[in-house]
Parts: structure tokens; C-alpha cells; sequence
């Protein structure tokens, strides 16, 4: 049933890092929006959103791999 399928897109400012907003289609994407609702809500930057952990193995891990994959597009220092 395609359990391990999905799309996460991470948007960002490129020149700060800023966390502005992502789009998730998948698996569990409603146990996402709340950790981006609160990443949001707390102006972090995709910098410091890597420093936080994540479990493993859990569908969470795909959020820190798309930060992984924005992080050398953004013209900030990390």
C-alpha cells in the first residue's frame, strides 16, 4: 500500500535559513504538521532545526533528510 512512499518539500529563505513553510504528501504527514507548526511558530532556521534529533526509525527521519537536502541551497553560513 505504498507505505513508505511520499513527497516532502522544504521551503526556506535562502539568504537566513529561515523555515518558512514545507508541503509533505504521504505516510503519517499529520504527526509532521505539528513539528512544523512549532518549528514555525518558533523562527527557527534549517540549520537549527538539524541540530534537533530525531528517533529512529520513524517517518520523522524524512523531514531531517529534505532539511539535509535544502541546507547547502541556502546562502547562509551552518
Amino acid at each position: 500500500m505504498l507505505k513508505n512512499r511520499g513527497r516532502m518539500h522544504i521551503y526556506a529563505d535562502i539568504k537566513t535559513g529561515l523555515f518558512l513553510g514545507a508541503e509533505w504528501s504521504g505516510p503519517r504527514a499529520e504527526n509532521i504538521a505539528h513539528l512544523l507548526a512549532w518549528t514555525y511558530q518558533q523562527e527557527l532556521t534549517i540549520s537549527r532545526m538539524l541540530e534537533i534529533p530525531f528517533n529512529h526509525p520513524v517517518v520523522e527521519e524524512e523531514l531531517a533528510n529534505a532539511m539535509q537536502n535544502a541546507a547547502p541551497k541556502l546562502k547562509v553560513c551552518l
